[in-house]
């Protein structure tokens, strides 16, 4: 029998339901022997399958333990509970449907940007900042909104060295949102991340393209130096003047650079603005 199904008896129910013993959801279900037509502990199992984990299904069998039947107060069989935090959180009496089942259980799970918040928070933990990138970017896309996960993507970003990425992100944040202590150590270390990332070869060549601004070959240098400083956005621009100016600059070098960055970058509309501008220069 997998971990995460149980029979629920007098010597373990308080070690299950009410000493936090387990994180998940706790599905209780009452069953009989003398009720073989029940449908709903066939369902039940079913989707305790399915959810691999998730849910812990407790299968007590009322014939064998009727001290528990009494002290839940069951009258009517099949009945179902579900406990959360060791309190009684939802239940059902009679036959059900599993779709129907499901969509009560469901109330009661993480919802999917908790999930992949709590994966990549693991993550971060270890100082696994790129790994941790693509999980925290598909709970953004879920809940733009919620801070926490906003938090957790921007320490990524900075983490991996997006630092254009984290700064557009943390420009997105609520006036409120900017009091906390995390949105000031963020923005602290954004700040050191962009000093760092100024370069003498930067900044010599960034003064060498204001004076010659038409001159490809520095645009070009420029270009590669901020890519190595991960200031993707910055060289996107400028190797995008290089194309419209020259398609096949350094016989494609300049374009080949392009696409490289295009499959690094973490921005989808931006990556999607840059392959339409590069679309309508190749055809």
């Amino acid at each position: 029998m997998q971990n995460y199904i149980l029979d629920l008896t007098s010597e373990n129910f308080q070690e299950i339901l009410l000493q936090g013993k387990y994180s998940q959801p706790i599905v209780i279900d009452f069953w009989s022997e003398r009720a073989p037509e029940n449908q709903v502990s066939a369902r039940l199992l079913n989707i305790a399958q399915s959810l691999n984990g998730e849910i812990i299904l407790a299968r007590l069998n009322c014939d064998r333990h009727p001290e528990l039947v009494q002290q839940f107060g069951i009258k009517t069989l099949p009945t179902v509970a579900i406990f959360k935090d060791g309190k009684p959180v939802d239940s059902f009496v009679g036959e059900q449907e599993e779709a129907a089942i499901r969509e009560i259980i469901s109330r009661h799970l993480p919802k999917q940007e908790q999930v992949l918040l709590q994966q990549a928070q693991m993550l971060l933990m270890d100082s696994k900042f790129a790994e941790a990138v693509p999980l925290i970017g598909q709970a953004y896309e879920l809940a733009p909104d919620n801070t926490d996960i906003k938090i957790a993507y921007a320490q990524a970003l900075l983490g991996s060295h997006q630092v254009e990425a984290a700064e557009a992100l943390l420009d997105t944040f609520a006036e409120a949102e900017q009091q906390s202590h995390q949105y000031q150590t963020l923005r602290s270390h954004l700040d050191t991340a962009k000093k760092s990332a100024e370069t003498p070869e930067i900044v010599a060549l960034t003064a060498a393209h204001q004076a010659n601004p038409d001159d490809l070959q520095i645009t070009y240098d420029l270009a590669i130096q901020l890519q190595i400083a991960n200031k993707h956005n910055d060289a996107m621009a400028l190797l995008y003047k290089i194309l419209t100016t020259e398609y096949d600059f350094l016989e494609g070098g300049a374009r080949k650079v392009y696409l490289e960055l295009l499959s690094v970058m973490t921005d989808a509309a931006v990556v999607a603005d840059y392959r339409r501008k590069l679309y309508t220069l190749m055809y």
